[in-house]
């Protein structure tokens, strides 16, 4: 297989469309050069920011539903309708509450405390408190947007991250007519429960512990980036690296770099010396792991067997 038909692949199969010209020149240059090797890139698709902004969501929105991960045909469609429209997650998650899928689950697609309690353990781990169902409950939300306010919540997409991104690795490493194996419709997303993490919430609703400080805010926002103020700096042997692929972008015709590739994840995954940790090293740069996280006992599982 060519560099070019390999690009191919890992585009349609990680970030579900056809790579530009421009793409799939430069991310072949990149590899036949030795800038990346094959690996780097998957892993670089599979944990940059397209596949976290469109597939990632399809992913979550998934497990969370019906506890288990896309098929081929729901995770090409759904995420070919999120980049076409961002708001389309409600719709997609009023689609799957009133499915026949979500009532043999859940029983219905009414917002009740049975249902809501069954959310907090299938899709966080953990039993929820009065409070919180209560909280809900007054939103005045309809059950497809609260599956979205679970689904990407702060702490299941924290929960679920490295499993999102591994299973997008995979995806990345079979051939199209293989994907099914990988996007199955049956297997569940691996996903770390039992751990209640607090963290920075960027949308400014931050985690409270209920007296009246946020436990998070001080540690989140030292061990976090700045987008403002770009990534933390990076060693001197990634650096480096990045002047080679600077120069070879430069080769490159027409290489319009902000509309090919998320750079940052490519100098994480080009400059790691041990590839198998990328997507954890990913998975840090953009989250504050609080150093006192809360084990939180799994009580009373729903999700059935």
């Amino acid at each position: 297989m060519t560099t070019s038909d390999l690009m191919k692949q890992y585009f349609n199969n990680i970030l579900q469309r056809s790579p530009t010209t421009s793409e799939l020149g430069y991310w072949s240059m990149i590899i036949d050069t030795g800038a990346l090797t094959k690996l780097q890139a998957v892993q670089a698709l599979a944990s940059g920011s397209e596949a976290m902004n469109y597939g990632a969501q399809i992913i979550r929105i998934y497990q969370a539903a019906f506890g288990r991960v896309p098929d081929t045909v729901g995770m090409k469609g759904w995420t070919t309708m999120l980049r076409e429209d961002p708001s389309a997650l409600f719709k997609i998650a009023g689609g799957f509450v009133n499915s026949l899928e979500w009532k043999t689950r859940y029983g219905d697609s009414s917002v009740s405390d049975t249902v809501l309690q069954a959310l907090y353990v299938n899709v966080l781990g953990r039993s929820a408190s009065q409070k919180e169902i209560t909280d809900w409950k007054a939103t005045g939300q309809s059950m497809g947007q609260i599956l979205v306010g679970f689904s990407n919540s702060e702490e299941f997409t924290l929960n679920s991250q490295k499993g999102v991104i591994k299973l997008l690795e995979a995806a990345g490493g079979v051939s199209s007519d293989s994907l099914s194996t990988v996007f199955d419709g049956k297997s569940k997303l691996l996903v770390v429960h039992g751990t209640k993490w607090p963290m920075l919430d960027h949308a400014a609703d931050a985690m409270d512990s209920g007296d009246g400080t946020n436990d998070a805010t001080d540690t989140a926002a030292a061990a976090s980036p700045d987008a403002e103020q770009g990534p933390a700096p990076v060693s001197k042997d990634a650096s480096s690296l990045a002047s080679s692929l600077a120069a070879v972008v430069a080769a490159h015709t027409n290489p319009e770099p902000a509309g090919i590739i998320d750079f940052e994840g490519v100098l994480r995954a080009a400059a790691s010396r041990d590839p198998v940790m990328v997507a954890e090293d990913a998975l840090r740069g953009g989250t504050a792991w609080h150093p006192a996280a809360e084990t939180i006992p799994l009580i009373g599982i729903a999700d059935p067997a």
